[in-house]
């Protein structure tokens, strides 16, 4: 998660209490973040549109790659939210952003600029 939308991201956790009237406490704790660079991915989902099991592929123009996947659940319990975050370092140079979906078709963003959301829609192709 990130709350602030600054690219750090933040933890949640909910925790269950033995007590009844304490059954469900959350608690936050917001990253303060720091200087590296970073960009996320996330989705405007609409309704009939599976994202679930899509792969997030980053390229650097140094040549390295990173990958994310978008999964409907991590654990027990657990709910991650639909985006991909990928952490740069001090590596500001993204060559490009490739969103393979769940039916194999996909949608590249070339050259996109670091310290961003960037919003993906899953388009119907004909």
């Amino acid at each position: 998660l990130d709350f602030n939308h600054d690219g750090a991201l933040d933890l949640a956790i909910v925790t269950q209490s033995i007590i009844p009237e304490l059954n469900f406490r959350l608690k936050v704790f917001k990253n303060q973040g720091n200087a590296n660079h970073w960009i996320g991915v996330r989705f405007d989902v609409e309704a009939g549109k599976n994202i679930w099991g899509s792969r997030v592929e980053l390229k650097m123009k140094n040549g390295t790659t990173q990958t994310s996947w978008v999964l409907s659940s991590q654990g027990f319990r657990t709910q991650p939210g639909a985006f991909a975050h990928f952490g740069l370092g001090s590596d500001s140079q993204v060559a490009s952003i490739t969103v393979t979906w769940p039916d194999s078709s996909t949608t590249e963003i070339a050259s996109p600029k670091v310290d961003q959301w960037l919003r993906v829609k899953r388009e119907d192709k004909e």
